[in-house]
């Protein structure tokens, strides 16, 4: 069922809008990747709405402590850990932000978050945290001390950037006191007494003694590319060479800060990330040597003038943050989680506990009570309880990418590129077992019940699983599969531009009955291959990619009537714009849930998607009755009942219930980026 290849805040509002009664119907329409502002009627089942219910996981880059406490950014949720016994963490509350969290800062009752905004939390309860107020302007570091807040600012429209600073006495009406402009974002901000060091190209000293009037006294120019931590006459910071993959920790005298000097530096493989200072000891953490993992650096600086490298640890996952309380040293992996080390030991840090929280996923599949999403672990998440920390349980993958995932029977079917298939039992979600590994040489695959149909070059084969550690091939289909999808009595079967049926009432004796060819393989530069499929009554919906006049891709949804599946025939066509890929179909009901995405492959374009409702009771004529923007690149949609799951590239998953309204009432829904 490899049916695709390869968050957000979610304001939702209710107006009053006039239904109006459908156009005459077309045999084909073309979707702009617009919100639709005024739905059209359905006759049968009246308005249909898209609510949102959660986003799950999301990239991991910030922790901070403060007491017996770990605050912990996690996607777009503040995540606050009970951590008295170290040992063993345990959540207690968390906070809905707008974006992901990049920074976190914890004073006396309040964090300070950066999550696009900066988000002012009340944390005197730390069960239940309360967002009190916010600094408008996208922010990525933050500093705080007393009641003054350090923020980064930076514009993405007019490329303005720096720092500003906030009386934040009253959190719920932060003010701004002062800026202090760079020329390009600020990577980091610490603060020590009355002076901050920004660092940007180069290091800046500002005096804020006047915070209505910083002054810039010192600068250190070359590196370090930031400065993390100042204690007493140092200040400790690090540097990435362009030229290598090497970063340096550099240490620097700034005991007169008008007149900052480097008085040391120390090589060590991998890229930075974060830093930490504590005694006698720097904690520098990033990805590792290669760009492979994560690593973490533990350096003796008792002598700031001759730092030596004491010990290091290599980590599943890019190292993003790190923050150190006593003896131990607690660090966010990017797409795992919190992992907290025993460092009594310099030389040798000890891994004592490992908090999962669920990062990005890619693939979805759901047997209704819980999702299981395809990131860097298998993450089992119970669909009824979509709050942090999200997770029923995990399973560690095989170092292979996953090609396809399917689930039946509360067993989870797991397809890696060359050629391995797993088959995990989730009866117990907390403690998935292994029943059974082995080559197996396919694309896709789908389950239902004790069978397993698994697309192969040599054909369709049929799996009875009945006893999963033991799967017995029963039957077999000729013809090269790309991927497969079962209902009913039939598996639809995908290669290149065509579409197979083929016929499993029997599952020892599979039989192919029909074929359809997609009929515009001539509009791209080989044949469309197909992308997804949708099964519901007697159509199938495909999508897949198509040109434009212009050469431009465009992604095609087309219906194809299978009532007669010996002779099935395109009945209906629809487009997104020019420059849109069809990414995901899902169809129930008189409906068709279409994903769209358009993602950039730089960091100065934005990632667009787009959920289009289409109203397919006339087959002949799709139409878009609702169409929701997502700014983040989606690659991949499940539906099971009234929900749907959307899978983003560097994003939360979304969570979304389809809800049904018998009045003319409209529900639009913003999505905004992470």
């Amino acid at each position: 069922m490899n049916r695709y290849g390869r968050g957000f805040v979610l304001s939702a509002w209710l107006a009053l809008v006039p239904i109006l009664s459908p156009g005459a119907a077309q045999p084909s329409r073309t979707a702009q990747g617009e919100s639709s502002s005024v739905p059209a009627s359905l006759s049968a089942t009246g308005a249909v709405v898209v609510e949102p219910v959660g986003q799950i996981g999301g990239l991991i880059k910030a922790v901070t402590i403060h007491g017996s406490y770990a605050y912990v950014g996690a996607g777009t949720d503040l995540m606050i850990l009970n951590i008295a016994d170290p040992a063993h963490p345990a959540p207690v509350g968390y906070a809905d932000l707008p974006d992901t969290v990049t920074d976190v800062v914890v004073v006396g009752s309040y964090a300070y978050v950066a999550a696009g905004d900066v988000w002012i939390v009340e944390v005197s309860n730390p069960n239940r945290p309360r967002v009190l107020g916010h600094v408008l302007g996208k922010s990525n570091k933050i500093a705080a001390a007393g009641n003054y807040l350090y923020s980064t600012y930076f514009d993405p429209d007019t490329w303005e950037s720096g720092l500003k600073i906030l009386d934040v006495s009253d959190p719920q009406t932060p003010r701004e006191l002062s800026r202090y402009q760079t020329w390009l974002p600020i990577k980091s901000v610490a603060l020590a007494g009355n002076y901050v060091y920004v660092s940007v190209d180069r290091t800046y000293i500002l005096d804020v003694s006047d915070p209505r009037n910083p002054r810039e006294i010192g600068v250190v120019d070359p590196r370090p590319n930031s400065i993390h931590v100042v204690m007493g006459n140092y200040a400790y910071g690090v540097a990435l060479w362009d030229t290598t993959p090497t970063m340096s920790m550099v240490i620097m005298d700034v005991s007169n800060p008008a007149a900052p000097r480097i008085i040391s530096r120390l090589n060590m493989p991998g890229s930075p990330n974060g830093m930490a200072v504590a005694g006698n000891y720097a904690y520098v953490v990033g990805t590792g040597e290669n760009y492979q993992g994560g690593i973490l650096h533990i350096v003796d600086v008792s002598s700031p003038h001759n730092p030596r490298h004491v010990g290091s640890l290599n980590l599943p996952g890019e190292a993003t943050d790190i923050a150190v309380s006593g003896p131990y040293a607690y660090v966010t992996d990017e797409l795992n989680g919190l992992r907290t080390f025993d460092i009594r030991n310099p030389g040798s840090p000890l891994e004592i506990s490992y908090f999962p929280i669920p990062g990005t996923v890619g693939r979805i599949a759901t047997d209704g009570s819980y999702i299981y999403g395809i990131g860097s672990k298998l993450w089992i998440i119970d669909a009824r309880n979509l709050r942090p920390p999200w997770l029923a349980g995990y399973y560690n993958l095989s170092p292979r990418e996953v090609r396809d995932i399917a689930v039946a029977n509360q067993r989870v079917y797991l397809l890696y590129e060359w050629g391995l298939l797993e088959i995990i039992d989730v009866s117990n979600p907390a403690n998935p077992r292994l029943m059974f590994r082995s080559s197996l040489a396919a694309y896709g695959i789908d389950a239902v019940g004790n069978y397993l149909y698994v697309g192969t070059y040599n054909g369709l084969q049929i799996m009875d699983v009945s006893n999963p550690s033991s799967p017995r091939l029963i039957g077999s289909a000729p013809g090269s599969v790309d991927d497969v999808t079962v209902a009913g009595d039939y598996a639809y079967v995908t290669n290149g531009p065509q579409l197979r049926i083929i016929q499993i009432r029997d599952p020892a004796n599979p039989r192919q009955i029909g074929v359809y060819e997609v009929p515009d393989a001539t509009e791209v530069l080989v044949y469309p291959i197909i992308k997804g499929v949708g099964v519901q009554s007697n159509y199938v919906y495909i999508i897949y990619p198509g040109a434009s006049a212009s050469r431009d891709s465009i992604g095609r949804l087309r219906i194809i009537d299978v009532s007669h599946p010996e002779a099935p025939y395109s009945v209906g066509l629809y487009e997104l714009p020019p420059g849109w890929n069809a990414v995901g179909i899902e169809v129930g009901g008189p409906y068709a849930y279409l994903l769209g995405a358009k993602c950039s492959l730089s960091s100065l374009s934005p990632d667009s998607s787009v959920l289009q409702i289409l109203d397919v009771q006339n087959p002949t004529a799709p139409r878009l009755y609702r169409s929701y923007p997502i700014p983040a690149c989606s690659v991949y949609i499940r539906k099971a009942a009234d929900s749907i799951y959307i899978a983003n590239l560097s994003d939360p998953m979304l969570a979304l219930r389809i809800r049904e309204l018998n009045r003319s009432v409209y529900l639009p829904m913003v999505l905004r980026h992470r």
